[in-house]
């Protein structure tokens, strides 16, 4: 008996999924969404939003020379490099440093 198995490539199959390409549409929309809302309201009119984009804002407007995804990018790699891996740890139990 000849048995021939056929192979299922999961890329193969999501690439012709209607809903995998919807998927993926949306997260392109929301990307651009927000970019547009960063670029024409909050950028424009100096408000500050939380966290590290934030904070970058306001040093852009100490130091106009210097774009605000660069201080982002700046703190985050400061942040990854303090806490390391160890920060997070695999399981919830285990005490952080």
């Amino acid at each position: 008996m000849n048995v021939r198995t056929q192979i299922v490539s999961p890329v193969k199959d999501s690439l012709t999924d209607w809903r995998w390409w919807f998927s993926i549409a949306q997260i392109v929309f929301g990307c651009v969404l927000v970019a547009a809302g960063f670029a024409l309201f909050i950028n424009p009119y100096n408000i500050v939003p939380g966290g590290v984009y934030g904070m970058g804002l306001v040093l852009h407007n100490l130091f106009p020379d210097i774009q605000v995804g660069t201080f982002g990018y700046m703190y985050r790699r400061a942040q990854q490099r303090h806490y390391g891996r160890h920060r997070y740890r695999r399981h919830a139990a285990e005490p952080l440093p």
